[in-house]
């Protein structure tokens, strides 16, 4: 198996270099926006054949022969191995009720040994993801995705509330980002609340790319409340390309 690249025209971030997915299926979230769900629209399993990748990359540098006494020396072509940014559980949210810790623990094992990547973990479900910190790879970024502050039943089926999700972060300082999308219509001062109590380094805000569901969607003097608020707070606020019919 190998890495699956990330290309510009894909939805990932663009701070992401691949994602795998050593888990794959239907996670028990069911939430109405998701794509993947219509893909892998079997029951959780692990793909063991993922447990073959080789999580690694190399690139060509020049440099100095070790031989070069005197500074006038051609330099050479070295390959050298590039550290990657890799999103682990990209088709699924691995945290979820649904998906055996054991096999998380395999996950988190199996990247260790490829200690000079940065592992990307997201989920719906921070409370599962945070019972067991010390046993993630050194260089690790946690997120959690919160798509609003209300708790809409019919869009979020079996998800943790948005309430629950941030509670589940709060004086923790474990989450390094929030992703808010698909950017749901909210309540400025609850969610503004929700995303300051998470204590994220930054915060990605999409919108809606799954043309087949239609989603409540703030208006765009409402969205650009929240960034220009959040950047005066100081916070590193990301935006995707799928915002801007948004905006």
């Amino acid at each position: 198996m190998a890495l699956n690249k990330v290309d510009n025209k894909s939805n990932m971030y663009g701070w992401v270099d691949a994602t795998i997915n050593f888990i794959k299926g239907r996670c028990k979230h069911n939430c109405s926006y998701c794509y993947a769900k219509y893909i892998n629209c079997y029951p959780p399993k692990l793909d063991e054949k993922e447990f073959q990748t080789k999580l690694i990359s190399y690139e060509k540098i020049e440099v100095k022969p070790d031989d070069d006494l005197f500074g006038d020396a051609e330099p050479i072509i070295k390959k050298v191995v590039k550290p990657l940014s890799i999103f682990v559980g990209s088709s699924i949210d691995m945290y979820a009720d649904n998906i055996p810790f054991d096999w998380v623990l395999k996950v988190y094992d199996y990247s260790k040994l490829y200690p000079q990547n940065t592992y990307i973990l997201q989920s719906k479900n921070p409370a599962k993801m945070l019972c067991a910190i010390h046993a993630l790879p050194e260089k690790h970024m946690l997120g959690i995705t919160l798509e609003t502050n209300r708790h809409l039943k019919h869009i979020m089926n079996e998800c943790p509330t948005p309430q629950d999700r941030v509670d589940a972060c709060k004086s923790k300082n474990a989450i390094h980002f929030i992703t808010a999308e698909p950017l749901i219509d909210f309540d400025y001062n609850e969610f503004l609340q929700m995303i300051i109590d998470v204590t994220p380094k930054f915060i990605n805000i999409g919108g809606n790319t799954n043309t087949s569901v239609q989603l409540p969607e703030p208006d765009k003097h409402k969205i650009n409340k929240l960034i220009h608020t959040l950047q005066e707070l100081e916070y590193d606020v990301r935006l995707k390309s799928n915002l801007d019919r948004l905006l």
